[in-house]
């Protein structure tokens, strides 16, 4: 029994001279975990907002070509270049907003390897369907 004590109390001893020697470190460690987490957390309340901004922009988008649609800016366009007129607002306005909207689709490539922000809901800009291509041309 004496040597089994003895065994628990050098255990012991040696336990508290590790904790001891250990603390300062862990002190050092949880107090960078801390700063970290608070940089996470910037850093991925900045990422949804981004994501955010990416999707209202597609929505953006989305509600110029409706009224591109609906106000049948093509065929006024069309009827324009065929009585040798200038091109119409609403096509010069459709034009200026492709162009912008593929200018943020390129610049949208993020760079995290990690996959942090996609932007998936411009991505689809960085490139200009050879539809619309053709039908820019025409005028």
């Amino acid at each position: 029994k004496a040597s089994q004590l003895s065994r628990r109390q050098t255990f012991h001893d040696l336990s508290m001279e590790a904790a001891h020697l250990t603390e300062p470190f862990l002190e050092n460690l949880q107090k960078e975990m801390q700063g970290y987490d608070q940089m996470l957390k910037v850093f991925t309340d900045k990422v949804a907002n981004l994501e955010k901004e990416a999707v209202d922009l597609n929505l953006g988008f989305q509600k110029v070509k409706e009224a591109h649609g609906e106000g049948n800016c093509a065929s006024v366009t069309r009827s324009a270049k065929e009585h040798g007129e200038a091109p119409p607002q609403c096509d010069v306005d459709w034009r200026e907003a492709i162009k912008g909207f593929t200018q943020c689709g390129l610049q949208a490539q993020p760079r995290c390897k990690f996959g942090a922000a996609s932007l998936d809901a411009i991505k689809e800009y960085s490139a200009l369907p050879p539809a619309l291509v053709a039908m820019l041309s025409t005028f």
